[in-house]
């Protein structure tokens, strides 16, 4: 390819300000990339044909571009969610938990939000909760004040209802303040949302998140963890 190519360029610099706002691609047909390109000066859209040719280029023998589905990755990025997909479905294929009937999760679902001393609660919060009751892995997404607190306190509490334990349940975040943060807002629903505050919520309000390389028994000075994939 030619390195005065000043779509390469400006494509490279939008892909290097989304991996540092937490992104692991640009989307082609994404608005606020095409507009992040016009205001750099490149006007039209950027092809797929176009993002394939430059995907040829190697850097020490290895790629530096993806392209894939409509995004352009760099290479490394690409690689490890590639890795976590494959990962995910291995364990997912492979779960041996307990699996519930539908009748046996609406039934916990309809008790657990009963409980809830809200004046409503979405739908889209409802079926969050009934879903991840449902399959052994869910993703709950959304910004600050949408319910992502008060589902996870529903879930686990779902979980409860259908026969978990509290001591079955492991709580984790990336960080030390977001374990603490995660722990607070997990026992202000309990505390403050919840009538009446059962035996078992009680028991769940001993629950404390930690970190991940906590949970997985971090070895910081000789690296590694106790679990992994030879320790799950």
């Amino acid at each position: 390819w030619d390195t005065a190519d000043e779509r390469l360029l400006a494509v490279l610099l939008c892909l290097v300000h989304e991996v540092n706002q937490g992104s692991l691609c640009v989307m082609l047909d994404d608005l606020g990339f095409r507009k992040n390109l016009e205001n750099i000066g490149v006007e039209g859209q950027i092809e797929a044909e176009l993002c394939q040719r430059w995907c040829k280029f190697q850097l020490a023998a290895k790629p530096v571009l993806v392209y894939e589905d409509g995004a352009l990755f760099f290479a490394k990025y690409w690689q490890a969610k590639h890795n976590l997909s494959q990962t995910l479905k291995q364990l997912i294929g492979n779960y041996a938990g307990p699996v519930f009937t539908a009748n046996q999760i609406g039934t916990a679902t309809e008790e657990v939000l009963a409980e809830l001393a809200f004046a409503s609660v979405e739908n889209k919060q409802i079926l969050a909760v009934v879903v991840s009751l449902l399959q052994p892995f869910s993703i709950i997404s959304g910004g600050p004040g949408t319910g992502k607190t008060t589902i996870m306190s529903s879930v686990l509490r779902g979980l409860i209802k259908l026969g978990y334990q509290p001591q079955d349940i492991q709580l984790a975040a990336p960080t030390g303040r977001a374990a603490n943060r995660m722990t607070e807002s997990l026992h202000d629903v309990l505390l403050n949302h919840i009538e009446p505050l059962s035996d078992t919520d009680q028991q769940l309000l001993s629950i404390s998140a930690m970190t991940i390389h906590r949970l997985l028994g971090s070895h910081p000075y000789r690296g590694g963890f106790n679990h992994g994939l030879h320790n799950p």
